[in-house]
């Protein structure tokens, strides 16, 4: 095959990118962690993880998703998350437990959530509180078999999680208990091994 495209690169940049430092996404996380575990890594609403933190919580999440929701090499994993410190947490545990990251614009309406769904086969999403609305109509219609609900005030830190909360009172969704929801923040609590 020829490539065609090279003839519109400039002359200062190389058709061959060489060998790779990092061979994943993981192994650049735990560079980073190693080199820089005290360091700000995240920062969202005043709140801020470090590569030691996002390290501890992403080994919690991934074996969590590997012991009790039997996530496996290959799972598809869907996120509908926007920029909140649980997604790095999710994205990173997601990979650490072999899963396959789908990520779903938090902004879809259900016909494009259902879309997205269907056409990645995915089996578990992880999805913001306050969307739960738009994804409860077409679950039905897909292969969801888990549900992992995170909050706004998850990993925040504890003064702007009581202010976020009280804001969130009056405005926040209200999830249904009736409903086999599992809460992010319940699969920080307790650690697994994580098989790699």
């Amino acid at each position: 095959m020829e490539k065609i495209w090279l003839k519109r690169y400039p002359k200062n940049v190389s058709s061959d990118i060489g060998d790779l430092r990092f061979n994943s996404i993981i192994d650049l996380m735990k560079n980073s962690t190693s080199l820089f575990p005290n360091k700000i890594a995240f920062t969202n609403l005043n709140s801020t993880l470090t590569y030691k933190e996002i390290d501890k919580y992403s080994k919690k999440f991934g074996s969590y998703l590997q012991t009790k929701l039997s996530i496996k090499k290959s799972s598809k994993i869907a996120i509908m998350l926007p920029n909140l410190l649980t997604y790095p947490v999710a994205l990173f545990g997601s990979y650490l437990a072999g899963g396959i990251v789908i990520n779903i614009n938090p902004l879809f309406k259900s016909r494009e959530i259902e879309n997205a769904l269907n056409d990645s086969q995915s089996e578990t999403i992880i999805v913001l509180d306050r969307f739960i609305s738009e994804l409860e109509p077409i679950i039905k219609n897909t292969c969801i078999k888990n549900i992992i609900v995170c909050r706004v005030t998850d990993l925040l830190s504890p003064t702007m999680s009581i202010l976020v909360k009280a804001v969130m009172f009056f405005k926040g969704p209200k999830i249904k208990h009736g409903n086999n929801y599992l809460l992010f923040s319940d699969a920080l609590k307790k650690s697994y091994n994580i098989n790699n």
